[in-house]
């Protein structure tokens, strides 16, 4: 029985975090404008979609258009952003806050997947540093303007970048 509550208290404690990293997330969006969220939750919401069909249906949402191009770019940042956040609330949540802790503890909830990105560039370790906490707020504001630049057609370049999933908070 013992085991069973753990298990529930895991859950219901991971469940938790992404429900604030979403909210987080929203909140970022609503302030800046940079629509983090909004791409993100599309993903999640619509799985099995590519590019141009997310392209598609992110420009009817958003009320402008959008190329596949600028989506892979803005989708990367959304996860940036997202998995910054989510190492926040975790660290934030432990006694000493170090990142070997909050490696353990997002083992232990099954997110080390969505963080790892983030606690590499937080160790400075794989050749890009970058400012923290706060600076994905320069990354979002370089996305968006890569993005723009994307979105002329026939500009080379296009990132491409691997479409993961986190789970809907």
């Amino acid at each position: 029985e013992e085991a069973g509550d753990d298990a529930a208290f895991q859950a219901s404690w991971r469940d938790e975090l992404l429900a604030r990293c979403w909210q987080k997330l929203a909140e970022h969006e609503e302030r800046t404008g940079q629509p983090f969220h909004t791409v993100l939750r599309y993903r999640v919401d619509h799985p099995d979609l590519r590019s141009p069909e997310l392209a598609a249906g992110l420009s009817e949402q958003l009320g402008k258009p959008i190329n596949a191009g600028a989506v892979r770019v803005l989708l990367h940042r959304a996860r940036d952003a997202f998995a910054d956040l989510l190492l926040d609330e975790v660290t934030n949540s432990l006694a000493d806050g170090s990142l070997d802790e909050a490696e353990r503890e997002l083992i232990e909830l099954d997110l080390l997947e969505y963080c790892r990105p983030a606690l590499t560039r937080r160790r400075g370790e794989g050749g890009v540093k970058r400012r923290r906490p706060g600076s994905w707020h320069d990354a979002a504001r370089h996305a968006t303007a890569r993005a723009t630049e994307l979105a002329t057609p026939g500009t080379p370049g296009a990132p491409r970048c691997h479409v993961g999933r986190v789970t809907a908070g």
